[in-house]
């Protein structure tokens, strides 16, 4: 009884913290240490982890961050970079939450209207991804999200071909299929447009320009042939113009600015420390071994292939599609 009598009443004014919902374990978004300003989440540093994390603010975009669509999703499976014999084939990897894939139309045959549902965030990716809703099947489907499109936009895919009615456009004005999101064959784009989700074979899949922030340009068209697309890294490449490409750049431009703020944020992400060669013995590492700090070797792999500049490409592989390749060394 005298324990209980020392020890201090409930004060009305107590506030009960409950915990985040799932979806917001990973940002903590909603906990009170969190400050926006609109476009990146900070938080007080109660933790050293907390004290340099910045996390993108997915309220102030109007991204969705719920549950996707189940139809529309794969898992898959982690195999912690071993191989079929159990082998590490991939050093660095293991851990992490059990994925849930969501499955990306990359090559957009589907014609017709679609409608933008929501703008959606995946964990596992990058960009934000566009849920679509076909105006007439009602089919839904996924696809990389450009920059600018809101919900409710109409995006088509013109890969089969462009209607007489859309087909032509008045002297000045830019042709009606030119619309952020909307997907067509690259002589069908003006030349100076910005693209992304740029496929490099006839009716395949998007595989250039598919992560946050990336963009092209086409620096030269024609209706047959190859076209000259200009990368983000500044090289300069042919692409049949038969291939398709999407309008716009990709959305979350700042996903290059988050900080993750702690080594435990990589580990949940399914990233294991990497260990320095220097600090290895001879027999793991070509750099390992030696009395104290030991420098002046070449720098090179775990296998002994040199790094910094080497070219490993092999000789007799065709290069014949890049025009221009991408600055390389100290001077850029």
């Amino acid at each position: 009884m005298a324990a209980a009598a020392l020890r201090p009443a409930p004060s009305s004014t107590t506030t009960t913290v409950t915990a985040a919902p799932a979806r917001w374990r990973s940002s903590l978004a909603h906990l009170p240490i969190a400050r926006s300003d609109g476009r990146f989440i900070t938080y007080k540093p109660v933790t050293g982890g907390l004290r340099h994390r910045r996390d993108i603010d997915m309220d102030a975009l109007g991204v969705y961050q719920g549950a996707p669509v189940a139809d529309l999703t794969i898992k898959k499976k982690r195999t912690g970079g071993r191989n079929c014999h159990g082998r590490i084939t991939v050093r660095g990897r293991g851990g992490g939450p059990e994925r849930i894939i969501r499955t990306v139309d990359f090559v957009r045959r589907g014609a017709g209207q679609h409608t933008v549902d929501r703008i959606e965030f995946d964990p596992f990716r990058s960009a934000f991804l566009a849920l679509l809703k076909h105006r007439e099947t009602g089919a839904l489907s996924y696809i990389v999200a450009p920059q600018g499109l809101k919900k409710g936009d109409v995006v088509q895919s013109f890969r089969t071909g462009i209607p007489d009615s859309l087909a032509h456009a008045e002297p000045g004005t830019a042709p009606p299929t030119i619309q952020i999101g909307n997907c067509l064959k690259i002589k069908d784009i003006p030349v100076g447009s910005t693209i992304h989700c740029i496929g490099l074979r006839r009716w395949g899949p998007a595989q250039l320009c598919r992560s946050a922030g990336a963009s092209s340009q086409i620096i030269s068209n024609g209706q047959q042939g190859y076209a000259q697309i200009r990368l983000q890294s500044g090289e300069v490449r042919l692409i049949h113009v038969e291939c398709a490409a999407t309008i716009g750049a990709v959305s979350n431009p700042d996903w290059m600015h988050r900080v993750l703020g702690s080594a435990g944020a990589n580990r949940n992400r399914g990233r294991r420390p990497k260990v320095r060669g220097v600090a290895m013995n001879p027999c793991d590492h070509p750099h390992g071994g030696g009395e104290g700090k030991t420098k002046g070797k070449i720098p090179v792999t775990p296998w002994g292939v040199p790094t910094k500049g080497f070219r490993t490409r092999q000789k007799n592989k065709p290069t014949w599609w890049v025009v221009k390749g991408r600055p390389r060394g100290k001077n850029v």
